[in-house]
């Protein structure tokens, strides 16, 4: 009866007061949790740097005549043209 009673006084007190607030928490049940999405991951975007595009172009097998690093950062390497005996093809190159 004593749950009752406590239950009626409650809602006594919220009918003399209806702009009464009320925290959350007063009416969570303890096994309900709250929980908020995972935030997303993130991720470092690489960066083209000279050593790297000189290691690219050594490891393709070309020769570099010179090397640019542009404004934006990135690199643009000059290729020579038939110097270790490659053929250059017109795909070989990117546009």
């Amino acid at each position: 009866m004593t749950d009752s009673n406590t239950a009626w006084s409650d809602f006594c007190a919220f009918a003399a007061d209806p702009w009464a607030r009320f925290s959350l928490s007063d009416f969570q049940e303890p096994w309900e949790v709250h929980t908020s999405p995972p935030k997303a991951k993130k991720t470092r975007q690489r960066k083209v740097t000279l050593d790297r595009a000189m290691r690219a172009a050594s490891k393709a097998g070309v020769s570099v005549a010179s090397a640019t690093i542009t404004s934006d950062g990135g690199v643009r390497l000059e290729i020579v043209n038939g110097s270790n005996g490659h053929d250059i093809n017109e795909w070989d190159s990117v546009q």
